[in-house]
């Protein structure tokens, strides 16, 4: 009789402990799930180089683009995405050198003249990609905006004077006209919000201009002249860069 009593005591004492122990892990807090950022979902900006393919030169650019928005089937794998925004990129094409051009009056002596063509566009951009969770993700530009060119000289004395300044610049010519055309690239992740981006643009338009051809520039009685060139009507640019989700 003794030992039955001590061992019911040793049982209502261990439910007990048992019944503590369950309110105790009752009361504490559900233990926090952190959730990774989900950067594929976010907007982009691309920063590149820019290289032209049918002149000399190089330059650069940047585009923004809005989150992304699924064209493809609910619930599909890989739907097809598409990020609106718009991009600016400059180029320098060419460039030649000047010696020995006599100043204009009231100013003496001699200067040394750089003349550049450059290049620019303005685009309203449509990109259509896989999502970006892809390890390689090919994508296409679609766009249409503005792209100019500019012909420039600079002007620097071989001996600066009183009075003026040490180097002066001007436009001799420019054109401006709108252009539509198209990016096929693929975007490389270097981690979840970094990506490689290259690709090539395809740019056209229906009515080219003329621009002052620096590369026939030269000197007749003491002035630069030269002929004007038509503008090209298509381009193809080298794009290489970096895409960053922010």
């Amino acid at each position: 009789m003794k030992s039955f009593l001590i061992s019911l005591a040793f049982a209502l004492c261990a439910t007990q402990s048992m019944n503590a122990q369950e309110r105790e892990l009752a009361m504490r807090p559900a233990p926090i799930k952190t959730q990774k950022p989900d950067y594929t979902s976010l907007p982009a900006i691309d920063v590149y180089g820019t290289i032209p393919l049918m002149h000399k030169g190089a330059g650069g650019g940047f585009g923004i683009f809005t989150q992304p928005l699924s064209l493809g089937i609910k619930g599909s794998a890989n739907p097809l995405q598409v990020r609106l925004g718009g991009e600016f990129y400059f180029s320098e094409l060419s460039h030649n050198r000047l010696s020995n051009v006599p100043l204009s009056a009231p100013q003496v002596g001699d200067a040394k003249v750089r003349l550049s063509q450059s290049n620019f566009g303005l685009n309203a951009i449509a990109r259509f990609s896989l999502p970006y969770s892809s390890v390689l993700t090919p994508y296409v530009d679609v766009f249409g905006g503005l792209r100019g060119y500019s012909a420039n000289m600079s002007i620097t004395p071989y001996k600066p004077q009183p009075g003026y300044e040490s180097s002066t610049s001007d436009n001799l010519s420019s054109d401006l006209h709108w252009t539509y055309g198209a990016t096929g690239g693929v975007l490389i992740s270097i981690n979840s919000w970094l990506k490689f981006n290259t690709g090539l643009m395809y740019t056209t338009t229906g009515k080219p201009g003329e621009i002052f051809d620096i590369s026939k520039a030269r000197l007749e009685n003491g002035n630069i002249v030269s002929e004007k060139i038509n503008t090209p009507k298509d381009m193809l640019t080298l794009k290489i860069g970096l895409t960053f989700l922010i």
